[in-house]
């Protein structure tokens, strides 16, 4: 065999290997990816519940209400065309101004509601 072809062969394995090499490493790190979605994403996708995902919207005027323990906060977020309750424990971030929008990461709970763990912008 003529060196030339032997080195191009070398190429091309070498090349092969390391697209198993990058398939097999997306592969893994599917489950611990985060997706961020809107509401209309979030309720036309079959999720499974419990899985960590972001949501992005608009905070829906007049859906606030704050339980009695001071710590959690159900809220609803839409992006216009759909809504998705959320639940938020914790102390919430400062106010944004009317109408702007506020990205979080939380894991889908029962009944397509989220629960929302900490903000976007949030270490």
């Amino acid at each position: 065999m003529k060196p030339k072809r032997r080195r191009l062969y070398f190429v091309v394995a070498g090349m092969v290997l390391l697209g198993v090499a990058a398939g097999l490493t997306l592969y893994a790190m599917n489950d611990t990816l985060v997706f961020f979605y809107s509401p209309s994403e979030l309720l036309a996708k079959q999720i499974a519940p419990g899985r960590t995902l972001r949501i992005g919207g608009l905070v829906e005027t007049g859906s606030v209400a704050r339980e009695g323990d001071g710590a959690t906060v159900h809220f609803r977020v839409t992006d216009t065309a759909k809504t998705v309750p959320v639940i938020y424990k914790g102390i919430l971030p400062e106010p944004l101004p009317r109408g702007a929008g506020r990205g979080g990461r939380g894991h889908d709970g029962s009944g397509r509601r989220l629960r929302r763990r900490r903000g976007a912008g949030q270490a």
